[in-house]
This record gives structure tokens, C-alpha cells and sequence, in this order.
């Protein structure tokens, strides 16, 4: 589906960001096999996460993967990768991520890749397919509206206004990755501990919700404190 609405697309896309970012179109075609890993991937991740083994995708996703782009950014400030070998490597990067995902399944032997027709037959299905969809629409939107703003100000004002306003989103975006992390290991638990009982629910909500604030809290006043050093590293004369 992606596939076929990004080629019918092509044109209006073009028109659109061709006069203020021009570069964004020189590799229109990498978000095929980007968007394909990443699929892949985030399927794997959460697959992982409903047999209650989230570590290994929060390792990938949050350190593995920014560890492997710092590293490539690092290269292209001294030399070693040019703009276009990095923009190549960050495909290989998440490559890289969907490998590790596929071979941590296959060693727990929780792959199963032959498919299961005998599903069609529940009589929850329909009810499946209808919640399915929900979730598909819902993360499409949440995804579109993060990602609004960005895409509006490449095309209206350019990759440099939108990679200004990333990075000052992205500041703020770091209070988040304990809410990412700790959600995405709380979240098989709290399934379990919902057989349990409501108050064993509470207790695990409570105790995550005041480690995040904390976690939360002393990264914010660490930011805080020095948000003029952080605006004075990308200052240009």
C-alpha cells in the first residue's frame, strides 16, 4: 500500500519540495527499503514485547541505533563519510537493528513463520480486523501529526529551518525516552498483573509513573540548566 501510493504521489511531492529543498528528492527512492526495515522491524519489536522480552528491542531502538548514527555523524565531521555514504549506512544501521531483532527470535525458537489459516475461522476475527484497523488509523495519525511540522517547513522554508526546529524538538523529546523505556518494559507486565487483580495494577502504574517523574524531572533540570550552552553550540555567524 505504501509502495503504490508513494509512486502515485511522486509528482505532487516533487512539486512541492523541489524549490526549497531540493536535496530531500535526491533520495525519494531510499524511503522504500527504509520504510520496509522499519516496518519489519517494528513488527518484530512488538512481537518481542507480547512474549514479555522487551530489553532487547528498547536496546536497539533507544541506544543500538543512536549509538550507530552518532557514530556516523562522527565520521562525516572528520572526514571519513561523506554526506551521501551516510545517508546510505543509516539504512544499514537499521538493517543492522532488524537482523539482531530476527536472529534474538529465532534463538528463543518464538519464530514461526508458517502462516495459520485456521484464525479466519474465530469467531472473534471480524472483531480483530475492526480493532486492527482502529490501531492502523490511530498510529498513522499520531505519526502524521509528529511529522507534520517538519515536512511543512522543508517545503515552505527549507531542510535548514526544519533541521533548526528538529533539534530544539528533540531537546525536549530526551525528557521522554524514560516514559519510551520504562512503558515499553511495563507493558506486558501490567497485561499479566491485570489477571491478577486491579490493586497489583495500581501498585505497578504508581511505582513506573513516580520513576518516570523523577527520571523525567532531573533530565528536564539538567537541560534547563543549560539550555544557553546548547543554544550557543548551534549558533552560526
Amino acid at each position: 500500500m505504501f509502495v503504490i501510493v508513494f509512486f502515485l504521489l511522486k509528482d505532487v511531492i516533487f512539486g512541492i519540495y523541489s524549490k526549497n529543498s531540493p536535496m530531500l528528492l535526491e533520495y525519494y527512492f531510499y524511503f522504500i527499503p527504509f520504510t520496509l526495515i522499519v516496518v519489519f522491524s517494528t513488527i518484530f519489536e512488538s512481537y518481542l514485547i507480547v512474549q514479555q522480552k522487551p530489553l532487547l528491542p528498547t536496546f536497539v531502538r533507544e541506544i543500538w541505533m543512536r549509538l550507530l548514527v552518532m557514530l556516523g555523524l562522527t565520521a562525516i565531521y572528520f572526514g571519513f563519510f561523506t554526506f551521501s555514504t551516510f545517508t546510505d549506512s543509516i539504512i544499514i544501521y537499521y538493517f543492522l537493528g532488524l537482523l539482531i531483532l530476527v536472529i534474538y527470535v529465532k534463538r528463543e525458537k518464538i519464530l514461526f513463520l508458517k502462516p495459520n489459516f485456521q484464525i479466519t475461522k474465530s469467531p472473534h476475527f471480524k472483531e480483530m480486523l475492526v480493532f486492527a484497523g482502529f490501531v492502523i488509523m490511530g498510529n498513522a495519525s499520531a505519526t502524521i501529526i509528529v511529522n507534520l511540522d517538519s515536512l511543512m517547513l522543508s517545503a515552505y522554508s527549507g531542510l535548514g529551518s526544519a533541521g533548526i526546529y528538529a533539534i530544539a524538538f528533540f531537546i525536549a523529546a530526551v525528557i521522554e525516552i524514560p516514559k519510551r523505556s520504562i512503558s515499553q518494559v511495563v507493558i506486558p507486565i501490567v497485561s499479566q498483573a491485570n489477571k491478577e487483580g486491579h490493586r497489583k495494577v495500581k501498585r505497578i502504574v504508581s511505582k513506573t509513573s513516580l520513576n518516570q517523574l523523577i527520571v523525567g524531572g532531573l533530565i528536564f533540570l539538567g537541560i534547563w540548566c543549560n539550555i544557553e550552552m546548547f543554544l550557543n553550540l548551534f549558533q552560526t555567524e
